[in-house]
């Protein structure tokens, strides 16, 4: 299983003394529209974030910055 670190916790000196030969840094991104009167604003977002988890999952022998 990989090593998994918020970068919100980082600061750029750690982030430096990172191996850039078995880091992945991951991030979810998304449009933020209207879908209707009944879906937050956010919900392209919030797919997004679980496709990024579930992806993040299957990376083995990595530190996976997202």
């Amino acid at each position: 299983m990989a090593k998994t670190i918020e970068m919100i916790n980082l600061t750029k000196t750690q982030i430096d003394k990172l191996n850039r030969k078995n880091t992945v840094f991951v991030n979810a991104i998304s449009p933020i529209e209207v879908h209707g009167p009944h879906l937050p604003l956010g919900s392209d977002l919030m797919a997004a974030k679980e496709y990024m988890k579930k992806t993040c999952k299957l990376i083995t022998n990595f530190t996976i910055i997202h």
